[in-house]
């Protein structure tokens, strides 16, 4: 540092802090940009397996009216009207569980998920039992079975996917506040980035400053001594800048 002129040291000092900021804003910016693609990426992930569950849902809802139909009722124009419209909806829910199923889920989904299929496969037992002894001329059992078995069963199986329903709910709202946690952790890290170049300018004007100072100090003095007719100042200086050319040029006679 000795040897590098004044000027060359104002511009490193400066070429430094543009480069310490430049690194600041840098992490902060790569940060922000990693943060935000991970964030799309789980969000639609978590997007489509909420409407699926939701497409599941309403599938549900709708054709528990058809098979309440089917199962109390032996009108043939029902019978027409809805049996193949209620197995289309049972095997488009179907296709909906193994696109689920097939997703990236978490232990909590899949077992979630495990509780639905099997509440599910009850309701499609039931159906049948109770369709087949409508079907046998039992319509007073078949009624019985519907109200007291089925309708419970159903109940479980609503249940069980509305608390998975829940569950992607609950993990779009955790992902909205690891984000914003995220987010915040960024905002500490760049402050802490910035005060830490502050520092850093501080010290070091602070050594730039004494650098210059304290040879031009001595310099000063020597010129004093010179002026009050001492000439037996003895020069010599290791520093090659502006200073201390200055220096080694003072006159001593």
């Amino acid at each position: 540092m000795k040897n590098l002129s004044i000027s060359a040291k104002l511009w490193l000092a400066v070429l430094c802090i543009v480069l310490a900021f430049g690194a600041v804003v840098a992490f902060a910016a790569l940060r922000n940009k990693t943060q935000q693609t991970e964030a799309a990426v789980r969000a639609a992930a978590l997007d489509d397996r909420l409407s699926l569950a939701s497409e599941w849902r309403c599938l549900t809802d709708a054709n528990v009216v058809r098979n309440m139909a089917l199962m109390l009722s032996a009108e043939p124009g029902l019978e027409k009207l809805f049996k193949p419209e209620a197995a289309r909806v049972i095997e488009q829910i179907s296709q909906l569980q193994k696109r689920i199923e097939a997703l990236d889920l978490s232990a909590e989904e899949k077992t979630a998920l495990e509780l639905v299929a099997k509440e599910r496969q009850g309701v499609l037992q039931l159906r049948k039992q109770i369709i087949d002894v409508r079907t046998a001329g039992d319509t007073e059992k078949a009624g019985e079975m519907a109200l007291n078995v089925f309708s419970p069963q159903r109940d479980r199986y609503v249940n069980a996917l509305n608390a998975f329903v829940e569950i992607q709910k609950q993990s779009q709202l955790a992902l909205r506040d690891e984000l914003a946690a995220r987010s915040r952790a960024t905002v500490m890290y760049a402050t802490a980035g910035v005060v830490a170049v502050l520092l850093f300018i501080v010290i070091g004007a602070a050594y730039l400053i004494r650098s210059i100072r304290d040879p031009l100090n001595r310099s000063v003095r020597m010129a004093e001594c010179i002026a009050n007719g001492d000439l037996t100042q003895n020069i010599h200086t290791e520093r090659t800048d502006e200073l201390g050319q200055r220096t080694v040029r003072c006159p001593t006679s």
